[in-house]
Parts: structure tokens; C-alpha cells; sequence
């Protein structure tokens, strides 16, 4: 019987250092899962952080598409405003010119007239209206003024609206007085 509790008592022994190594093993493998679990979380959140970042990367791509598209549709848009600016500017610009043009021809046609009052003063015809008044020839003229308003008001009408050259004579130096003037609708 000692040869069966030997083997009994091995057989235990045997067990109980079986059941051991189990317990050692069970704790290393739930020390390897919970490890590996771990990692499959930290990667379960690394994905999903990913998978959000992919979406946001994805909207600023639209997001940055439909931008440039502005942009590129703000530069047409201030492409065209600046050619209706330059148009704008270029009639402003000729606008400008033909009043400045026009200033000058005042002025000489003023010089003119001065000259003209001087060479006339200077002849010694009278220069107040009193005097004028006075004069035989006033009298006649008065009578004929209407005519002679219409008539410069014909003259100056067809005038405006011609591109000639008019050649104005008389004292003084100025002639060759160009009147090239359109209508602008100012």
C-alpha cells in the first residue's frame, strides 16, 4: 500500500503543482489579455479619432473648394468693375477735356470781346448802356433784337451740333476757334 500512497501522494503533488502552474498561467493570460485589451482600446480610439478627423479633413476640402470657387468668382466680379471703371473713367476723362477744351474757347472768345470793347472805346464810341440807349441806330437795332436772338439761337443750335471748324473774324488775335461739341446729355 505504500507503493499506492506513493503513487497517490505523487499523483497530488503532481496536481497541486499542475494547479499552480494553471493559477500562474491563468494570471499571465488575463495579464496578456488585459494588456492586449489595453492596445485594442487605445487603437479602437486611435480609429475613431481618425475616422473624425478624416470627416473634418473631407468638409475642409468642400469647405476650401467652395472658397476658391468665391474667390476665383470675386476676381470676375472685380475684373468687370474695373473695366466699367476704366469705361466710366475714360468718359469722365473726355468729359473733363471737352469742358476744359470749352473753357478755353470761352476765354479767348472773352479776349476777344475785350478787345473788341477796347477798339471800340478806343474809337470812341460809347461804352454805357445809357449812351447806347441814346444812339439813332439803338432805336432801329431794338426793333430787329428779336430776330437777331433767334437767329443766334439758330446759329449756336447748329453749331452744337456739328463737328466743323468755325473761323471767327474780327479784332483781335483769336481765330480758328474749334467747336467740335456732342451732346452728353449733361
Amino acid at each position: 500500500m505504500d507503493v499506492l500512497n506513493g503513487l497517490r501522494q505523487s499523483a497530488l503533488d503532481e496536481r497541486d503543482a499542475l494547479d499552480v502552474q494553471h493559477d500562474k498561467d491563468k494570471a499571465a493570460f488575463a495579464t496578456r489579455i488585459k494588456d492586449l485589451t489595453s492596445i485594442m482600446n487605445t487603437n479602437r480610439a486611435m480609429l475613431d479619432a481618425a475616422i473624425k478627423n478624416k470627416a473634418f479633413v473631407e468638409a475642409e476640402i468642400v469647405n476650401t473648394a467652395n472658397y476658391i470657387d468665391f474667390i476665383n468668382n470675386r476676381f470676375v466680379q472685380i475684373n468687370q468693375m474695373v473695366a466699367e471703371l476704366e469705361a466710366e473713367r475714360c468718359e469722365a476723362a473726355k468729359v473733363f477735356v471737352t469742358r476744359c477744351r470749352e473753357h478755353y474757347e470761352a476765354l479767348a472768345a472773352v479776349e476777344m470781346l475785350k478787345n473788341d470793347l477796347s477798339n471800340w472805346e478806343s474809337s470812341g464810341m460809347p461804352v454805357s448802356l445809357a449812351e447806347v440807349k441814346k444812339m439813332k441806330s439803338f432805336n432801329k437795332l431794338s426793333a430787329y433784337t428779336h430776330l437777331f436772338k433767334k437767329q443766334a439761337l439758330d446759329n449756336f443750335l447748329a453749331l452744337s451740333n456739328s463737328n466743323k471748324r468755325v473761323v471767327t473774324e474780327g479784332a483781335g488775335d483769336v481765330s480758328g476757334v474749334t467747336a467740335q461739341r456732342r451732346r452728353t446729355g449733361a
